[in-house]
């Protein structure tokens, strides 16, 4: 899987179809999906869900952002403790 710090590296920015419309615009909404099960690869994804919605850093709403499952109940139990 992709590792926290790749999504760091990326800067959360997309794709050339912004660019090619006159820029960058902002990430709004991010989704972890279509990936494989994204809690089977879960400090690596609640390491960069920390990473986009630090204040410092992407800043991004913990709303924006959804971890989709197909429902590890024990890593969703644990996902919400970790990042109420």
């Amino acid at each position: 899987g992709v590792g926290a710090a790749a999504v760091g590296k990326r800067g959360g920015r997309g794709g050339t179809a912004t660019e090619a419309a006159g820029g960058p615009t902002p990430v709004r909404n991010v989704v972890f999906m279509g990936m494989g099960e994204p809690l089977n690869n879960y400090r690596a994804v609640t390491s960069a869900v920390r990473l986009l919605t630090d204040a410092s850093l992407f800043g991004l709403r913990a709303s924006s952002v959804t971890v989709s499952t197909v429902g590890v109940v024990p890593r969703m139990r644990s996902f919400a403790a970790d990042l109420p």
